[in-house]
């Protein structure tokens, strides 16, 4: 949940908060890295995709982030 003031209140289940020992509450420095590894479909999808042409066409335009 966005604080309005650039910082992010997100929950943490009690055993990640465990293992950092940090309480409810205790703030934390969070890094955030862009992951450019090359999205991998799985045969599933692109078998079912060879069905129908105008479904291709359309997942060929999605975004790498869609």
């Amino acid at each position: 949940m966005p604080m309005g003031n650039g910082t992010l209140l997100l929950p943490v289940k009690v055993e990640i908060r465990k293992k950092l020992k940090k309480e409810a509450g205790d703030y934390v420095h969070v890094r955030i890295y862009l992951d450019e590894s090359v999205p991998i479909i799985p045969e599933e999808l692109q078998a079912c995709l060879q069905d129908e042409p105008l479904a291709v066409q359309k997942f060929q335009q999605l975004t790498q982030g869609k």
